[in-house]
């Protein structure tokens, strides 16, 4: 099988955290059951544009705000080849669910909810709010894994 895994950062991303280590760490395990994993996420300082770490095949384009649009692109050329996708949630997905809801598996590591609150003034940390409702309920139906409740 051929895994494509969506997340704004990668294993090597200075700004990288417990959840990119998760998710390479999944990605091995992966090919490890002989599947094939490439990661699209978004490049950063001095970034090589594609690499292999442990055989996860790392594609970098964009950076942190619009990834999201070079990894649609992506799946649209490559969308063939692809049978599971991977779309991490890092406050915001990657809409996979909207244009491969057969393909997508929802990974969701992180969702602001409350903490829109103390990041932004209360009227827009309720219309933020609203918003990650939105577009959280385009995931209902999409089989997720999560690592915390």
């Amino acid at each position: 099988m051929k895994i494509l895994i969506l997340n704004w950062r990668d294993i090597k991303n200075p700004s990288g955290g417990g959840a990119e280590i998760l998710t390479h760490e999944l990605a091995k395990g992966f090919i490890k059951s002989n599947h094939k994993v490439i990661q699209f996420s978004s490049s950063f300082k001095n970034s090589k544009p594609q690499e292999a770490i442990d055989k996860v095949q790392i594609i970098r384009k964009g950076n942190w705000w619009n990834v999201h649009i070079f990894a649609f692109f992506y799946y649209l050329k490559n969308h063939k080849d692809i049978d599971i996708i991977i779309d991490e949630v890092h406050w915001f997905p990657f809409f996979a669910a909207v244009y491969a809801s057969k393909k997508t598996i929802a990974l969701t590591c992180e969702v602001a909810n409350k903490l829109f609150f103390t990041l932004f003034p209360y009227p827009i940390a309720l219309l933020f709010r609203g918003l990650e409702k939105i577009y959280l309920s385009l995931y209902k139906d999409t089989p997720t894994m999560t690592i915390s409740e």
